[in-house]
């Protein structure tokens, strides 16, 4: 009797550990930045050159509403949009504010998206269901890194 316990008490204590681990999301960068239906900025923020520190622009660039709750979204077919939110700036504005194509890279470290003949690259620092952050160069302000932070 004593025999089959010694037996038993290990199998039963490795299925419980296996059993009490959390699996791993399997879902690759492009599946969760596809699933997430509507992603909105809630962060920018730019690199001080000076230091190296990334200073805080949400209020300067996102300061009203109306910008704060425009939902982008990156379709399964390779269509980027930008849709107004429920807050608009001006009530005639229209519900489309930007379209476009998205690829992301095979090893999913960025995302390319291309507007208006104009191909914007980032790298992508965190992508998980509900957070999703890029950083950029943006050449049109003097190649300062940009960081926007998406939930």
């Amino acid at each position: 009797m004593k025999k089959s316990i010694l037996i038993f008490l290990p199998v039963v204590t490795i299925l419980l550990f296996l059993a009490s681990c959390k699996k791993e999301d399997s879902k690759t960068r492009k599946e969760l930045l596809q699933e997430n239906t509507c992603w909105n900025a809630s962060k920018i923020e730019a690199k001080n050159p000076e230091t190296g520190l990334y200073e805080d622009y949400t209020d300067l660039l996102l300061g009203d509403a109306c910008y704060r709750d425009n939902c982008y979204t990156f379709n399964v077919d390779g269509v980027y949009k930008e849709t107004e939110g429920v807050t608009k700036c001006d009530p005639t504005d229209e519900e489309l504010v930007a379209t476009g194509t998205w690829s992301i890279s095979a090893d999913e470290s960025n995302i390319s998206i291309t507007e208006d003949s104009v191909t914007r690259t980032g790298k992508i620092e965190t992508l998980t269901a509900d957070k999703f952050v890029i950083t950029s160069t943006d050449q049109s302000l003097g190649g300062i890194e940009i960081r926007v932070t998406y939930e």
